[in-house]
């Protein structure tokens, strides 16, 4: 839409006026505005998009599929299923435990989160209640061994490329944080070169125990980034054989390939 409007309104004065309309703005305040192209599409797209603007619709029960069929989606992929949580501040998560409880019993297997936005909020008051709702979601997951999934949302311009784990509020969690980023990538290892998930039955027989599947997968993901000649040897090793190669690596800390 903000393409389009450059092209229809050439001069600078016709879209300051157009975008004044639809942002129902001042037209100094719009000119300052459109000097900020980053500020600017996020004030459209909430226009637009988001709860209330003319593009938004309330989601209901039949938007999404059961959360059930979407867990077993992910899992018959090979893919980890996870719960996801947005600040703690929606009925359906102020109870942490309740809500991990129950996703766990329909297959989820980690949790992702958006540290961000729990923490880098300008409101003492609201930062308070946020970061304390991070610490208690960060020991319930850490309590019930569910790997945790972080990152920074990447859905407009001005955002962090990564969070910040040496800052105060993040580093208290830096360890479990990279464990579970070390998980995943442990994951995504053994599933390309051995046909093993996280989920897989696989692994649920050779590890029972969700502390000792996290700590070999932990072990796999904390390996040297496999580079090409380290890749194509697993592959032409076959699926058994390089399951045993990486379980070596993993336990010397070094690739032994």
């Amino acid at each position: 839409y903000i393409q389009k409007a450059a092209e229809v309104f050439t001069e600078p004065d016709q879209r300051v006026v157009y975008w004044a309309r639809i942002l129902d703005l001042d037209l100094l305040s719009c000119r300052e505005l459109l000097g900020s192209m980053h500020r600017f599409e996020d004030v459209v797209r909430s226009k637009f998009a988001k709860r209330g603007g003319f593009g938004y619709v309330q989601p209901s029960r039949e938007t999404f599929p059961p959360v059930q069929d979407f867990f077993d989606f992910v899992r018959s992929c090979g893919a980890i299923p996870m719960e996801s949580w947005l600040d703690g501040s929606s009925e359906g998560e102020k109870e942490g435990r309740a809500l991990l409880e129950l996703s766990v019993s329909k297959g989820a297997a980690a949790l992702n989160i958006i540290p961000d936005r729990n923490w880098n909020i300008a409101d003492p008051e609201q930062k308070a209640i946020k970061t304390d709702q991070l610490r208690k979601i960060v020991e319930t997951a850490v309590s019930m061994n569910m790997p945790l999934h972080i990152g920074t949302e990447m859905n407009k311009k001005g955002l962090p490329f990564v969070d910040d784990l040496e800052g105060a509020e993040l580093n208290p969690y830096k360890e479990v944080f990279l464990e579970g980023a070390r998980i995943c990538v442990g994951h995504t290892l053994l599933g390309r070169f051995a046909d093993f998930s996280y989920v897989g039955q696989n692994a649920e027989s050779e590890f029972g125990k969700l502390e000792r599947r996290n700590e070999f997968f932990a072990s796999v993901g904390a390996l040297p980034a496999i580079n090409v000649q380290t890749g194509n040897a697993l592959r032409e090793a076959g699926i058994q054989k390089s399951f045993g190669l990486i379980n070596d690596s993993a336990k010397q800390g070094k690739w032994m390939v």
